[in-house]
């Protein structure tokens, strides 16, 4: 994730024949980063980390909230959103479930965090051409952070004018109708509240550039 993209957990508390408990009150917290309640995840992570946002939460277990978004209600979940810190250090979150009705033993989760977008790294293979893009750290981007693709009318087309990372990298396909043209790259990215998406630009992007050559036509 990043900060201003958050990730949705769901934590289940089970009995010794793996059956939901409901009614158990759990104290969440988190190192690096803040908490949401998301019952059901019914919000979304980056519309919820924009608002009001907590180190630590306290969360009951009901048999209404899902263990995965859009799944269906289990016994013994709660769900919430994990969200990194605003202008933090990329780095790892640290999660941390402990029952506070009975002592079992605590849960803990880590979820890598990336940082803003720093630099683009370009690379052209025929007319296939691939962003990498990575945080101040050398860390690939959070996935799902907005890549667009230029290229000027008179030079030909692209597959797509905006594609999401993921691992850190984004496509695109040139179809050109000179022999050699140059495409401009932008990450965009928002570094608190709404993260940007294709629909939605950033607040900053890192931009750069490359040149792509039309495949060259072999005569028989």
């Amino acid at each position: 994730m990043s900060p201003a993209r958050g990730a949705s957990v769901a934590v289940q508390v089970q009995d010794t024949r793996g059956l939901g408990v409901n009614g158990e009150v759990l104290l969440v917290t988190a190192a690096r980063g803040t908490l949401v309640a998301n019952p059901a995840f019914a919000g979304s992570p980056a519309t919820l980390c924009a608002g009001t946002t907590v180190p630590s939460l306290a969360l009951t277990s009901n048999a209404s909230d899902v263990l995965t978004p859009g799944g269906r209600a289990l016994h013994g979940t709660a769900d919430f959103v994990v969200c990194a810190a605003s202008g933090g250090d990329p780095g790892d979150v640290m999660v941390t479930v402990e029952s506070i009705t009975r002592p079992l033993p605590p849960a803990t989760l880590r979820i890598g965090c990336g940082g803003r977008p720093a630099r683009i790294h370009i690379t052209v293979e025929a007319d296939r051409l691939t962003a990498r893009v990575t945080d101040q750290a050398g860390s690939p981007v959070a996935d799902g952070t907005p890549i667009r693709f230029a290229l000027s009318p008179l030079a030909g087309v692209l597959s797509v004018a905006c594609a999401l990372t993921r691992g850190g990298e984004a496509t695109v396909v040139a179809g050109l109708d000179v022999p050699v043209a140059r495409v401009l790259v932008s990450a965009e990215f928002a570094t608190a509240g709404t993260a940007a998406t294709c629909a939605s630009p950033g607040a900053q992007q890192v931009i750069t550039s490359a040149v792509v050559a039309a495949p060259a036509v072999v005569p028989r």
